[in-house]
């Protein structure tokens, strides 16, 4: 082989290994491309993703904004009628509590004129050596006959211009005064019999104005339960009203953290537990709990229904969801003026 052919073919070996070196530059160029357009493509579907769950995220906080709005009018708007009921339950207790004490003052008055006829009588009948059941004698006259003075027996009708007796109601209320003070002695003669020494309290209100101040606190409360009944069923109730910002909570926890609810959220609930409170007369023997209310209960379930499953995935929502903002929601409506 002439050195002219050798030149050629060394040459063309030369030439081959550039390409073959080429070719497996190409390769590598490609596979590391297909890497890259794997990995494109995979962020563009984690991209799409997050963009749908942004999209949702989205929409359902422009609901839930468009929600709180709507409650706060609603509330608003009913704000005066739970203020309104709250006067008038007020002053129907303000009024039974004085009738209460104006009974009490009258009774005190009329058991004590009572006693002091019956001690003075029988001391007079003893102080001039009289027996023991005479004076017992002497003291149930005199008791009997202020009795009588107190009920307005025989005394002279005092007529108005319409010609009624005027004194007919202060009678009847001394003599119910009168038979309730019978009963109570008669009682506690019992009692000293059976050596029985405890003590317990004297309703002062008359079973009449008992009567009349549960059929007015009955209208308040019937007129409270129609407060909310012209409101939709998602912006009427507490158990709606936390279902829905329960759900806040467990979905977005920090997006319910960052719109400051937990402040907000006494203001919020407070209307309806004003209401529910209308129900509740401890002094008057009603002797339910506010604890057993409806307010109550859900308050402190308040958030604890709902599955915790937040959509956020921040380390700010994870603490968030770690410690409850809520905890303290009942201590904290106390405060709401």
């Amino acid at each position: 082989m002439t050195s002219q052919a050798q030149g050629v073919l060394k040459a063309l070996r030369d030439d081959l290994v550039r390409l073959q070196d080429a070719q497996h530059q190409a390769e590598r160029n490609l596979g590391r491309t297909s890497d890259t357009v794997q990995s494109t493509l995979q962020e563009v579907d984690s991209l799409k993703s997050e963009l749908a769950a942004v999209g949702v995220k989205y929409a359902d906080m422009q609901e839930l904004k468009a929600y709180v709005a709507d409650l706060c009018d609603c509330l608003k708007s009913k704000a005066a009628y739970v203020e309104e009921l709250e006067d008038h339950m007020k002053s129907l207790m303000e009024e039974r509590a004085n009738s209460a004490a104006e009974m009490r003052e009258s009774t005190n008055e009329e058991d004590y004129k009572i006693a002091d006829a019956s001690v003075s009588s029988a001391l007079d009948v003893l102080s001039r050596g009289g027996s023991h059941a005479a004076a017992a004698k002497a003291a149930e006259d005199a008791a009997s006959a202020v009795e009588e003075k107190l009920q307005g027996v025989g005394s002279t009708p005092e007529l108005d211009e319409f010609g009624r007796n005027i004194n007919l109601m202060h009678q009847a209320a001394a003599k119910g005064r009168a038979e309730a003070r019978k009963a109570r002695w008669e009682k506690e003669r019992q009692k000293a019999k059976d050596l029985d020494f405890s003590s317990e309290d004297v309703n002062s209100a008359s079973e009449s104005e008992a009567k009349r101040f549960d059929s007015r606190c009955e209208e308040v409360l019937q007129a409270a339960a129609s407060v909310f009944a012209d409101a939709a069923p998602e912006f009427g109730s507490l158990p709606s009203v936390c279902r829905r910002l329960g759900e806040w909570k467990a979905r977005y926890p920090k997006a319910y953290r960052d719109a400051y609810l937990s402040t907000s959220l006494p203001a919020l609930i407070a209307p309806f537990a004003r209401l529910d409170l209308l129900r509740w007369h401890p002094i008057f023997g009603h002797d339910v709990g506010f604890d057993s209310q409806q307010w109550y209960t859900e308050l402190d379930m308040y958030g604890q229904s709902q599955p915790v499953n937040p959509v956020d995935s921040t380390e700010q929502a994870a603490g968030l969801v770690a410690e409850d903002p809520d905890g303290d929601l009942v201590p904290q409506l106390v405060l709401v003026p």
